[in-house]
């Protein structure tokens, strides 16, 4: 999983309503933390229940 940019690209996407995947875990993340170490965490914490997702995509009017 990678975070994107933000610029034009990922504004124009979210303008157009294109929905965007956020997840908030409870549990800290080492300082440092490398892909394996992040694919790891994300493994435990989503077994452990302390993990939360949903997709969330701007409203136009």
């Amino acid at each position: 999983m990678q975070v994107p940019t933000v610029g034009v690209a990922w504004r124009s996407h979210l303008n157009r309503g294109g929905p965007a995947l956020l997840v908030v875990a409870l549990d800290p993340i080492p300082p440092g933390a490398g892909p394996d170490a992040l694919a790891n965490y994300l493994d435990r914490v989503a077994s452990t229940r302390r993990a939360y997702a949903g997709t969330t995509a701007l409203r136009n009017q």
